[in-house]
């Protein structure tokens, strides 16, 4: 779970720096060259520790799922960025992919 978490946090943060909305987090108070180390580093940290999580067949697929997911997820926050959505559906399916891929990798 606690690699799920960082996942979600690392993302969390990429929305902040992207959306440019949440003024009291702690990492509101660093430069964005740093939260951007700090998320790619967190995410490779996330990777690199599924090795020891399972046989390695089981460990693919995790690793499988944890691409897929948050390939989706990023989907998701590209049509968020775009701020093109007219419709409920639109957001919905929005939300579906980048709030929705977090919580199916939980």
């Amino acid at each position: 779970m606690t690699i799920v978490e960082l996942i979600i946090l690392a993302s969390d943060i990429l929305d902040d720096i992207q959306d440019l909305d949440a003024k009291d987090v702690p990492w509101s108070n660093v430069d964005d060259a740093f939260n951007l180390n700090i998320v790619v580093g967190m995410l490779i940290i996330c990777l690199q520790e599924t090795d020891g999580i399972a046989g390695i067949n089981e460990t693919l697929w995790i690793k499988q799922k944890i691409k897929e997911l948050m390939l989706q997820s990023l989907n998701g926050q590209q049509i968020d960025l775009k701020n093109e959505i007219i419709s409920e559906d639109d957001y919905i399916q929005m939300c579906y992919m980048k709030s929705g891929s977090l919580i199916r990798l939980a």
